[in-house]
């Protein structure tokens, strides 16, 4: 758990962006696993870019007098106002840097789960068990072309499915017809799993109304296997239930 007078400094420098690379890997994963600290990480910002603003507005107002005096009786009216427009401008530029929201592909990448296939069970004979240790060893392997090629050999099931999406997504592929399938069987064991992987394929895609569709779905499910994932994204997208 977070503590923040330990923290703090840590928060600060990630925010600013001055984290080594090693650091800040460390701790994107504490972010992972600590909600408390993910929200703090966002209330954090939310409180930073309301300090900017503030400053900005205050800095704005005192240019704009600048040039109003600077420009008294020295020219014509459209000059003093092109002057002010094009200080507004540089500010605006400024505060459009320090608002701009959470990239959902990058907390994709982030949040991304990396499923382990099922074990293997090598056999001598031809039989779906061998088809199927065959896909989830190239899948281990990161094989993904044969992954699909073998589990295509096999009849449609929530295993079958659920590994095809992660394939194709591991391909660029859209996801959405297998992984939507075991989606929706709820007794399955992948279906919080393949509800999840739907989420992180719809924060790739950008989609920000069916990413946040898809986690109101998954969030009361505290028995979910991402429920952390899910608290995290939550809090720095600053999305409610």
């Amino acid at each position: 758990m977070w503590n923040d007078r330990d923290d703090i400094e840590v928060i600060e420098a990630y925010v600013e962006d001055r984290l080594s690379k090693a650091d800040k890997a460390a701790f994107e994963l504490r972010l992972v696993s600590d909600a408390a600290l993910a929200e703090f990480l966002s209330n954090y910002r939310h409180t930073r870019r309301a300090i900017v603003q503030h400053h900005e507005d205050e800095r704005v107002k005192r240019l704009l007098n600048a040039v109003e005096q600077r420009g008294h009786g020295s020219g014509p009216p459209w000059w003093r106002w092109a002057a002010a427009a094009s200080l507004l401008i540089g500010i605006g530029a400024a505060i459009w840097w320090f608002t701009q929201p959470e990239s959902l592909p990058a907390l994709a990448e982030e949040f991304a789960v990396e499923e382990t296939p099922l074990p293997v069970f090598m056999s001598a004979s031809a039989n779906p068990h061998v088809i199927l240790d065959e896909a989830m060893q190239a899948y281990g392997m990161g094989d993904f072309v044969t992954t699909l090629d073998r589990l295509a050999q096999l009849p449609a099931s929530d295993t079958t499915l659920f590994f095809t999406g992660l394939a194709q997504m591991n391909l660029g592929h859209d996801a959405s017809a297998a992984l939507g399938h075991v989606a929706e069987q709820h007794d399955s064991p992948f279906h919080s799993k393949a509800q999840y992987q739907l989420l992180i394929q719809a924060l790739r895609n950008d989609n920000s109304a069916l990413a946040h569709r898809l986690w109101s779905d998954q969030i009361s499910d505290e028995a979910h296997p991402y429920h952390d994932r899910l608290d995290a994204i939550a809090a720095r997208l600053e999305w409610r239930h």
